[in-house]
């Protein structure tokens, strides 16, 4: 979908005036899709969700300071991109690991000390004939061999920014004679997921970049307060990767239908660093 086509979308869903200063905040971001697969039908390198990496030999497979292997949940062949504008190296793989259990069972939300370590977001840089189609090297939990794999193809999308600052939109351009009132989780569902994405909730609404579709709170700022930083600070951030709730494949289920967001400051991004990555866990 081009802007063009995200701005008649938003548009045609009778919002009035309203419409306007939302086309305004319209954010680019690069939608991934999955489709669940047979693991020997993904080439080297393929871009995926679940199943097994392809990794570098000798590759350090991120553990937590506890000793937890971290499960492999996303691997992005970032030559599998549409053309883009965003500052990612042009050449390589990025790979997301996370302690999906948690110590107690739980995934790790990000907010309590020592959950930093529980996300790892790694690029590397190999050719294809050089990776090899990694096992995860720890013990699962009891009954669970892994997540499923899927290949991954990706889209560009438009995206609208979250339920609160929609509500503020609607707030100030709301129409005395209009009888009818507008929810704004029905926009954020019916347009900015069904609409712009053409997803379902708990489909998988996965993303990189532009705003994310948050369950709660801004996804960045609950980044910042776990870090103790100030709030307007979340001007030098931005999402990475939004990793949601996608039953049908690879089958992951984050809390109640929800949802991981991974930040990067900008300053990170534009150097191709990858190791300071932070992130929220969000659910409903």
């Amino acid at each position: 979908m081009d802007k063009a086509e995200a701005e008649e979308v938003i548009r045609g869903a009778g919002l009035g005036t309203a419409a306007q200063p939302l086309i305004e905040r319209l954010l680019p971001s690069i939608g991934m899709v999955t489709r669940l697969s047979d693991a020997q039908d993904l080439q080297p390198g393929a871009s995926r969700m679940g199943g097994d990496p392809d990794l570098p030999e000798g590759f350090d497979w991120p553990v937590r300071s506890n000793g937890q292997v971290l499960s492999f949940l996303v691997q992005i062949n970032l030559s599998d991109l549409p053309n883009h504008d965003f500052p990612l190296p042009s050449f390589g793989w990025l790979c997301v690991f996370y302690d999906d259990w948690g110590d107690d069972g739980a995934s790790p939300w990000g907010g309590e000390p020592g959950d930093e370590d529980a996300l790892k977001v790694v690029h590397f840089e190999a050719e294809p004939s050089e990776l090899i189609r990694m096992p995860y090297p720890g013990q699962y939990n009891e009954g669970f061999t892994g997540w499923k794999p899927c290949s991954m193809e990706f889209e560009p999308r438009w995206t609208l920014p979250g339920m609160d600052e929609i509500s503020e939109i609607l707030d100030e351009h709301e129409d005395e004679d209009d009888e009818q009132e507008i929810d704004p989780w029905d926009i954020c569902e019916e347009v900015c997921s069904n609409g712009l994405a053409g997803r379902e909730q708990g489909d998988g609404l996965h993303q990189m970049f532009g705003h994310p579709f948050a369950v709660q709170g801004h996804p960045l700022r609950e980044c910042l307060e776990a870090m103790d930083e100030p709030i307007e600070a979340a001007s030098d951030w931005v999402l990475l990767m939004q990793i949601d709730t996608d039953e049908p494949a690879p089958g992951w289920m984050w809390g109640d239908v929800g949802a991981i967001y991974i930040c990067i400051h900008k300053d990170d991004l534009a150097a191709g660093n990858f190791s300071n990555c932070r992130y929220t866990l969000q659910c409903g």
